[in-house]
């Protein structure tokens, strides 16, 4: 039994060293899978766009129809187009690495300019040029409650930094209005500066997620209710406009003062200010595709980021299809090789390349849309397997083409390992060391448990 139960890892490794070696030693990097989550998209200079995926900042000068990495920095927010548009990009790092970076050349190339020594989790620019920047640290110790923020201001294209009077609160969202005024949004409360961050004003006290201001210089805010808040007259006085388990937070505003958001696959719009929402488009059926960002582009284009990807339209929302070329899925849980053809299961589908990882392509036809894979297996049958997040354990008998569920398995497995072994055996497990095997590709199993030693571990 232990020779037939080989460690994932152990698998993966072997069929790393397999194909190294089938390329003299060489190791080289694939160009995917694609896709993954994206957490923005970026429009601002005339020649691209940009997109920020845990992989690294992506551009494309075709409106998504190929993207090419920039720079392998994770990184949390990205600011195109700021300080007077001169065409500067910055990008501010999360995870605890505390850098802000500046790139003069289309993101070619960064540049560190700040080390502010907490995560920085916002990046805004004024209309009249000025950068800031906000940091974000919070945890607790011992049952004490700790955090502390801070606010940098630029007044030179992020040449040189001033910290400013702020109070120590953890900084989750910085925007700016069309009239310089800056609003940051804290755990605490929300605050306001109309003097270019010379002081600031507290203007509500409650947390604060998340900031959009539209072209009207309405101000929405979604509060810890979770409520959404409108504020039509700079932050004096507020309505609720949503609440709820529903609640709806725009994101987004096309040029017919209309606002969107976006959640679950789906995307909604509102024509009253955010008071009554419809459905605008759905573009998958996935309760986990949680929508991040949405843009306006001419040609009635609309490019969306989620977090299984990026989609886009080419007429106004009617039809929506992924556009995630050159973007690579940086969470690939399992790998396996059958007649040539490498399978991936990743968060994000399950992937193949005919041609030893030059190109990728999603194979979902049969699988559960954009829901992601967690183990994929090839052996000596003619069957290909993948076992998905949610929705249990696949097949495909043409290389990837279609794909049927294994309906077979007993409803409390749900696996942990899966194996396919020699002379089309099948084996899986779950997470307490329960055993199943299918001699016949997982139409029937045989629970093989008490054959197993008691000291095996998993």
């Amino acid at each position: 039994m232990k020779n037939i139960l080989i460690n994932s890892s152990t698998l993966l490794l072997f069929i790393l060293f397999t194909i190294a070696a089938n390329a003299q030693n060489l190791w080289q990097p694939l160009n995917g899978p694609s896709g993954g989550p994206v957490y923005n998209i970026i429009t601002g200079t005339p020649s691209f766009d940009f997109c920020i995926s845990p992989s690294g900042i992506y551009r494309t000068s075709n409106n998504g129809d190929l993207w090419t990495q920039s720079t392998p920095i994770s990184i949390k927010n990205l600011y195109v187009g700021s300080a007077g548009n001169n065409g500067y990009i910055y990008a501010a790092t999360t995870n605890y690495t505390t850098l802000l970076y500046r790139s003069s050349d289309n993101g070619n190339s960064l540049e560190q300019r700040l080390d502010g020594g907490l995560d920085f989790n916002a990046v805004a620019a004024s209309p009249n040029g000025t950068i800031f920047a906000g940091t974000f640290y919070m945890f607790s110790f011992h049952g004490q409650f700790i955090q502390d923020g801070e606010i940098f201001r630029s007044n030179d294209n992020g040449n040189s930094w001033t910290s400013l009077n702020f109070p120590p609160l953890a900084i989750s969202n910085l925007k700016i209005n069309s009239n310089n005024e800056i609003y940051v949004a804290t755990t605490e409360a929300l605050f306001r500066s109309v003097n270019n961050g010379g002081s600031f004003g507290l203007m509500r006290s409650c947390s604060v997620g998340v900031i959009f201001i539209n072209s009207q210089n309405h101000i929405f805010i979604q509060t810890n209710g979770p409520n959404v808040l409108r504020s039509t007259d700079n932050g004096i006085s507020w309505m609720t406009v949503s609440t709820g388990s529903e609640v709806k937070m725009p994101i987004s505003e096309d040029n017919l003062r209309n606002i969107y958001t976006g959640s679950e696959g789906k995307l909604y719009k509102s024509s009253d200010n955010g008071a009554n929402w419809n459905l605008f488009a759905e573009l998958v059926q996935n309760s986990f595709n949680e929508v991040s960002s949405i843009h306006f582009k001419s040609g009635n284009k609309i490019i969306v980021s989620t977090s299984n990807g990026i989609f886009r339209s080419d007429n106004s929302g009617l039809n929506w299809s992924e556009a995630n070329n050159g973007i690579r899925d940086p969470q690939v849980r399992s790998m396996s090789v059958k007649n040539n053809t490498i399978f991936t299961a990743s968060a994000n589908s399950v992937s193949r390349s005919l041609d030893n990882g030059n190109t990728w392509q999603v194979t979902e036809n049969g699988l559960p849309h954009n829901i992601g894979a967690r183990i994929i297996e090839t052996g000596s049958s003619e069957y290909v397997f993948a076992y998905m997040h949610v929705n249990g354990l696949y097949k495909s008998a043409d290389n990837g083409n279609s794909w049927s569920l294994i309906n077979s398995l007993p409803s409390d497995i749900p696996l942990a390992h899966l194996k396919a072994g020699a002379d089309n055996k099948l084996y899986v497990t779950n997470a307490i060391g329960r055993i199943l095997k299918s001699t016949n590709n997982g139409d029937s199993w045989t629970d093989i448990t008490s054959d197993l030693p008691d000291s095996i571990m998993f």
